[in-house]
């Protein structure tokens, strides 16, 4: 099973309430004991609801992303996402100003020649 992840839920905030409500219904269908029922049982998706609308739509964010990854930490489900393998592609700021300079800045965009025509 796919680790739950906010990315791609439509940003309408009864959806994204739906979809973390949803998840906290998978994790208490696959708890095992009492303790773990409560953590995503009725009262506990009661209380996520309270939360996540006490505030502004960051506020609700904030409590949703918070509760999916808790129940990912429950359900020991991996991100949904891999890391970008070339994270360190550029190994100093350098590298990264002569790509970008090569590859955005023409001639005639950048320097005087181009502020002189506006």
């Amino acid at each position: 099973m796919k680790a739950f992840n906010l990315v791609g839920v439509d940003g309408n905030a009864f959806s994204i309430m739906g979809y973390t409500l949803n998840a906290m219904k998978v994790a208490y269908r696959s708890a095992n004991s009492n303790e773990s029922k409560e953590q995503f049982g009725a009262d506990a998706q009661a209380a996520y609801q309270k939360r996540a609308m006490s505030g502004d739509y960051s506020n609700l964010l904030c409590v949703s992303q918070d509760m999916i990854e808790k129940v990912n930490e429950f359900m020991k489900l991996e991100p949904a996402y891999e890391e970008d393998e070339d994270e360190d592609f550029y190994d100093d700021d350098e590298d990264y100003e002569d790509d970008y300079e090569d590859d955005y800045c023409a001639d005639e965009y950048c320097g005087d020649d181009y502020s002189e025509g506006l």
